[in-house]
């Protein structure tokens, strides 16, 4: 009696037949890329290749997605292969690229398979390849722009390269037609076109203006001292200041002048030119007179 296979069992089959066939082919690409470096991108090719977006203006520290995308132009393919580059200076790149995933439409179907998904920096420039083979009987067919996968990039600082350019290598893109094997990519013209700005930076303290300080005088120095404005109830208690004498005479001031006096009489005749012996004697001929004019007036009364 003959023994059904079970369903794990072609389950089971089919999954061992995809991957004989897949690894296979996966490998075989690889292999072949110098090869591939002669006929990859012809110019008589119809499948194109893109980028999206074409351009645009990130901040340093802010992460962008990048799409690639294929179009087999209604041909029957087998596989997709591309490789993106972009430079950068200095030990390590101003932009990093991370993250590749393939389109989960794609995976999806169960027809592809994508071995290759890299990132490597070399020499000053990123590399990115990214390769799928599709199993189907058939191949894969679209007349628009299907997306193949997409990665990310950071910058992590304004690149010397500014903007920053990311284009297909025309010498390691290829897309293999089903029926003859046969690339059929036409050579790659989509670029992809970024700068990077230096973004919003610590906000600058504010110096504080200094408030100019009033002086006196010319030249300025001394800080005048305002005064106080007084009510009239304060002005009335407010003792009024005795003002000091002004002082008179002498150059130079400072100490209180004494007084000058009035001259006497006695004083204004010393002045005028009368000396003391002449005031002595004119008094005691006054006093003379006196006694004669009194001694005249007894003997003339005795009479």
């Amino acid at each position: 009696m003959a023994v059904k296979p079970t369903v794990k069992t072609i389950l089971a089959i089919l999954v061992i037949l995809v991957l004989v066939i897949s690894i296979p082919v996966a490998v075989f690409l690889i292999r072949q890329r110098q090869e591939i470096r002669e006929k990859a991108a012809v110019p008589t090719g119809q499948a194109t290749v893109s980028l999206s977006p074409t351009s645009a203006t990130y901040d340093v520290g802010q992460s962008f997605s990048v799409s690639v995308s294929f179009n087999t132009a209604n041909i029957a393919i087998s596989a997709v292969a591309v490789r993106l580059t972009y430079p950068y200076s200095g030990t390590t790149p101003e932009l990093t690229a991370s993250d590749i995933q393939i389109n989960p439409s794609l995976l999806a179907t169960g027809s592809w398979s994508c071995p290759v998904k890299t990132i490597t920096p070399s020499s000053g420039t990123v590399q990115i390849d990214i390769a799928c083979v599709n199993t189907d009987i058939n191949g894969y067919t679209s007349a628009t722009d299907t997306q193949l996968a997409s990665f990310s990039v950071v910058a992590n600082q304004v690149p010397a390269t500014n903007p920053t350019t990311l284009r297909f290598d025309p010498n390691l893109s290829v897309i293999t037609q089903k029926s003859d094997g046969q690339d059929v990519l036409l050579i790659p013209t989509s670029t992809g076109s970024y700068t990077i700005s230096g973004g919003a930076g610590p906000t600058p303290t504010p110096t504080p203006t200094p408030t100019p300080t009033p002086t006196s005088g010319i030249g300025g120095g001394a800080t005048a001292t305002p005064t106080p404005t007084l009510t009239e109830d304060e002005q009335d208690l407010t003792p009024t200041p005795t003002p000091s004498p002004t002082p008179t005479g002498g150059t130079g001031g400072g100490a209180t002048a004494t007084p000058t006096p009035t001259p006497t009489e006695i004083e204004e005749l010393l002045d005028s030119g009368v000396s003391t012996p002449t005031l002595l004697a004119a008094f005691v001929g006054f006093l003379l007179l006196l006694v004669s004019a009194g001694t005249f007036s007894v003997v003339f009364l005795r009479k």
